[in-house]
C-alpha cells in the first residue's frame, strides 16, 4: 500500500485510499473517549464533548486520575481492567452507571452507561456512551433466539441471505438492510436487500443485484472492518468531538482509534452516504476464516438513528452466527464439487500412471477427461513427446503462446482470463482462448484448458469510472462520490468465465499427482526399454581369430535410453557383417524400433552380403512399416581373409578407418538419405566404398552422440574422433578413450563404439 497521507492532509476522490482512517484525532459525538495511562489511570486524552455527557470539561479532567474526577460503579469496572493482564475487550461491553457532575439541573444525578474498553499506543481507551439500562440474558437471548433460528432453517445461500437481510432489519429498525459480497477483486456486490417499502416509508428504490467497484472501500478500511465487527454512524450530520491533546503525550503520535466504535469516520465517506441519501448508519463484518467475506449494511433516511446498545450488541452476535451460517452454505456447494473434482482427479492420476496408453491420449480420450475436471471448452495436452487435445482449442501456435508466456512468468500455474489483453497477438482466437489455464511440468510437457469470451453485461451502482473521469476534467469538477445512484451498466467483453481460487488449487494438485504418476511411469518405462535394449545387444562378440572386435554403449546423461544399436553377425560366405544404427527418440518406443530394426537386418544379411542392398531393403521395410521413425545406420562387411571392406551408409556418420602408419582417416561415403527416407525412383541402395584392412588396422563405427556437442559444430567433434584415435591399434583401449574423452561428458544422447582391429604389433596410444 501507498503511504498514508499526514493527519490533516486534504482528502479527496484522488487520494482517499491514502486517507489515515485510523487516526483521524477525533471521535463522533454520541459517546466520549477518554485515554488513561496506566496503571496509575490518569487522564492523558479526552474529547472535547465530555461536558456533554460527564459534566466535566477536558480541562478538569487532563492529568487528574480517572476515579477522582468519575464517580459511579463505572470506576471500579475501569480499575478492575486495568489490573488485569489480559485484554479488556474480552470482558467489555459493560453496562453500568456513573454520576455526573452538576453542570446544570439535567445533568446532576446518576445515568446509565454503556462502556468499551481497549488499549492503544499504550493508554487504556475508555468509550463511554448513554446506555439504556442493563442488559439481561433474558433481553439478549429473546431477541436473537428468533434469528438464530431462522438461520438455521435457511438451506441455500440465497434463503440465507435473505434471512440475513430481514432479521437485522427486524432487530435494528433500519430502513434498509443490505447483504453485500466482496468478489476476488474486492467489487461488492449487493446479494440480499431487505428494505421499508411501505406507503409511509421513505420510497426506497431498491440496490438489489448492484455492484459497487473495490475503491468504495479502499483496503485500510475493510482492514478495520476485520479488526471491528460493528461501525455505527448514528448522525451523518454529526461534527466531530476532537481529541484533547490531539496526539498521545505517551508517544508524541497521533491515537490510533482503529479498535474504537465511536471513532470519527472519514468525510469521503460521509460525503458519499449524504448523496445516497442516509442519515444513519451502520455494518456489520461477515468473515471468513481470517478474511472480510462481505458485509451486513444498514442505512437509515428518516433521520438519525441509534439502536441501543443491547441491540447492537444482538446484532454483532448475528453477524458472527452468519458468518459461519453464510460461508458454510457458499461452501457447501464448492465442497460437493471438490469432492467430485478429487475423484475425478483419482481416475486420471490412475490413468496416466498405467502404461497400457499414451499419457496425453489417456487424459482426453476417455470417458474420463480432463474436461471433467475444470469446467472448459476444451484442453489441449503435451506429455511424453505426445500430444492431445478434447473439445475446442485454438491452433498449435496460439497453445505455444500461451505456454510461452507462462514459462515467462516463472509461473507453474497461471490463470489467465483476459488473454487478448495481455497478449494482443492471440485476439483473433477469442471465441475459444479468451480464458486460459497453464499447467506447466516439465521442460515441453503442458497441460492448457481455454475458455471463450462470455459477453456480459454488469449493472453498476453508478459510474465505477466516476473518480477517473472526474479526475480528466480537472478543476471544473469537485471530486467527490458519485451524485446519483441510479443503476449504471457497463459491457464487458474480451473477458472469459474466471477461473475460481478452488480451481486453480485444483490443477495445481493435479500438476502434482501428474509429476509424481509421470515420473513413476517413466522409470518403469525406462527400466523396461533399458531390459529391451540390453536384450537386443550382443551379449558377447564373436570371436574371429586374427582380429579384435570390442564394442561399447553408454547411455545419455541421466540414464535416458536412446535407439543407438550394434551388432557383428558372420554370414554364410564367412564374411563379417559390423552394424551401427541410430534411432531418434529415447524410452520404450526408441529401443521397440531399434529391435525390429536389427532383426529385419540380421535376416537380410541371410540372403546378401552386399551392404548397400541390406540397407535398401531395411529402408523399404522402415518405409512401408514404420513410417514415424526416424533412424539412420551403416554397415561393413569385411573379409577375414584378406581385409577387404566394403562400407554403405544410410544418413550415418562416416566411419574411421585408422592405418597402420597410425594415420586416422574418414573412409569417404556417398550420401544417402536416412531409412525409410527413399530417393525418388531409387531401385539400388546407396553405393559402396571399399578399402582394405592390413594388419595393425582398425576400423570404427560410432553413433552421432559420439561426436556432437551442444556448444560446437560436428566438424569439430570429428576432428576431436581422428585426434584420438590417430596411432591406436588396440580395440578396447581405443572404446575406453573414445568414451571418456570424445563424447559430452553431460550429452543428452547415447553414445555408442565398435572397433574392429586386424591384429598385429601394438602401438601405445597417444
Amino acid at each position: 500500500m501507498t503511504d498514508l497521507l499526514a493527519v490533516g492532509d486534504v482528502v479527496d476522490l484522488t487520494n482517499c485510499d491514502r486517507e489515515p482512517i485510523r487516526v483521524p484525532g477525533a471521535i463522533q459525538p454520541h459517546g466520549v473517549l477518554i485515554a488513561l495511562s496506566e496503571p496509575d489511570l490518569v487522564v492523558r486524552q479526552v474529547s472535547a464533548n465530555s461536558a456533554d455527557l460527564l459534566g466535566i470539561e477536558p480541562t478538569d479532567l487532563i492529568g487528574r486520575r480517572f476515579t477522582e474526577v468519575i464517580q459511579g460503579e463505572i470506576t471500579e469496572a475501569v480499575e478492575e481492567a486495568a489490573a488485569g493482564s489480559d485484554d479488556p475487550a474480552e470482558h467489555f461491553p459493560l453496562s453500568t452507571t456513573l454520576t455526573r457532575h452538576a453542570h446544570g439541573p439535567d445533568l446532576a444525578g446518576d445515568v446509565d452507561v454503556d462502556v468499551l474498553l481497549h488499549r492503544s499506543g499504550g493508554l487504556l481507551v475508555v468509550e463511554i456512551e448513554p446506555g439504556s439500562g442493563p442488559m439481561s440474558f433474558d433481553s439478549t437471548y429473546r431477541v436473537t433466539r428468533r434469528s438464530v433460528s431462522r438461520i438455521n432453517r435457511a438451506t441455500d445461500p440465497t434463503e440465507l441471505f435473505d434471512v440475513a437481510a430481514s432479521e437485522v432489519r427486524r432487530l435494528t429498525g433500519f430502513d434498509r438492510v443490505m447483504v453485500y459480497r466482496f468478489d476476488s477483486s474486492w467489487n461488492g456486490e449487493v446479494v440480499a436487500e431487505d428494505l421499508d417499502d411501505s406507503p409511509e416509508g421513505p420510497g426506497l428504490n431498491s440496490f438489489l443485484g448492484l455492484r459497487y467497484p473495490a475503491s468504495d472501500i479502499p483496503a485500510q478500511a475493510r482492514a478495520l472492518y476485520l479488526q471491528s465487527w460493528l461501525r455505527l454512524i448514528p448522525d451523518i450530520d454529526y461534527q466531530p468531538a476532537a481529541l484533547v491533546p490531539v496526539d498521545n503525550p505517551m508517544t508524541g503520535d497521533p491515537l490510533d482509534l482503529g479498535r474504537c466504535g465511536l471513532r470519527s469516520v472519514s468525510p469521503i465517506h460521509v460525503e458519499y452516504l449524504k448523496n445516497m441519501g442516509v442519515r444513519a448508519s451502520m455494518s456489520i463484518s461477515l468473515i471468513d476464516k481470517g478474511e472480510l467475506w462481505g458485509l451486513i449494511v444498514c442505512h437509515h433516511y428518516a433521520g438519525p438513528h441509534r439502536p441501543p446498545y443491547e441491540v447492537r450488541a444482538a446484532a454483532e452476535f448475528l453477524g458472527q452466527t452468519l458468518s459461519l451460517r453464510l460461508v458454510d452454505s457458499v461452501t457447501a456447494a464448492e465442497t460437493a464439487a471438490a469432492l467430485a473434482a478429487r475423484s475425478t482427479l483419482a481416475t486420471l492420476t490412475a490413468l496416466v500412471a498405467g502404461e497400457r496408453e499414451s499419457a496425453a491420449h489417456a487424459l482426453t480420450g476417455g470417458h474420463v477427461t480432463l474436461l471433467n475436471l475444470l469446467p472448459a471448452t476444451g484442453v489441449a495436452v503435451s506429455l511424453g513427446g505426445e500430444s492431445a487435445t478434447a473439445g475446442a482449442v485454438p491452433s498449435a501456435d496460439v497453445v505455444a503462446g500461451l505456454v510461452a508466456h507462462a514459462e515467462a512468468t516463472g509461473v507453474d500455474v497461471l490463470a489467465l482470463d483476459t488473454v487478448p489483453m495481455l497478449l494482443p497477438e492471440l485476439i483473433d482466437s477469442v471465441d475459444t482462448a479468451c480464458g486460459a489455464l497453464v499447467l506447466r511440468l516439465s521442460a515441453g510437457e503442458f497441460i492448457v484448458w481455454v475458455r471463450p469470451e462470455k459477453v456480459r453485461t454488469v449493472i453498476w451502482g453508478g459510474d465505477p469510472h466516476n473518480k477517473a473521469i472526474a479526475a480528466r476534467e480537472g478543476d471544473t469538477v469537485r471530486l467527490s462520490p458519485r451524485k446519483s445512484f441510479e443503476a449504471w451498466q457497463e459491457t464487458v467483453r474480451l473477458r472469459s468465465e474466471p477461473w475460481s481460487v478452488p480451481q486453480v488449487e485444483l490443477a495445481a494438485t493435479l500438476r502434482h499427482h501428474l509429476l509424481d504418476a509421470l515420473y513413476g511411469r517413466a522409470r518403469r518405462l525406462a527400466t523396461v526399454a533399458e531390459t529391451l535394449q540390453r536384450s537386443l545387444l550382443p551379449d558377447s562378440l564373436p570371436e574371429l581369430p586374427g582380429w579384435s572386435l570390442y564394442a561399447d554403449y553408454s547411455p545419455a546423461a541421466g540414464g535416458d535410453v536412446g535407439g543407438d544399436w550394434y551388432d557383428v553377425v558372420q554370414l554364410p560366405s564367412g564374411q563379417v557383417a559390423c552394424v551401427l544404427g541410430d534411432v531418434a527418440g529415447h524410452g520404450i518406443m526408441a529401443a521397440g524400433t531399434m529391435g525390429q530394426l536389427r532383426h529385419g537386418l540380421r535376416a537380410y544379411l541371410m540372403e546378401t552380403d552386399s551392404p548397400a542392398q541390406v540397407l535398401m531393403r531395411l529402408s523399404r521395410l522402415v518405409e512401408q512399416l514404420l513410417p514415424q521413425a526416424l533412424a539412420t545406420a551403416t554397415v561393413v562387411v569385411v573379409d577375414p581373409a584378406t581385409g577387404v571392406a566394403r562400407v554403405a551408409s544410410a544418413g550415418h556418420p562416416p566411419v574411421c578407418h585408422v592405418t597402420s602408419s597410425g594415420n586416422a582417416e574418414l573412409v569417404a561415403v556417398q550420401p544417402w538419405p536416412p531409412l525409410g527416407v527413399l530417393p525418388s525412383g531409387a531401385v539400388e541402395g546407396p553405393s559402396e566404398t571399399e578399402f582394405a584392412l592390413a594388419s595393425g588396422e582398425s576400423v570404427l563405427l560410432y553413433s552421432d552422440g559420439l561426436v556432437e556437442r551442444r556448444t560446437e559444430d560436428i566438424d569439430a567433434g570429428l576432428a576431436r574422433l581422428l585426434l584420438l584415435s590417430t596411432g591406436s591399434v588396440d580395440a578396447r583401449q581405443l572404446c575406453t578413450v573414445l568414451m571418456a574423452d570424445c563424447r559430452e561428458p553431460d550429452g543428452e544422447d547415447d553414445a555408442t563404439v565398435l572397433v574392429l582391429t586386424r591384429d598385429g604389433s601394438a602401438r601405445r596410444i597417444e
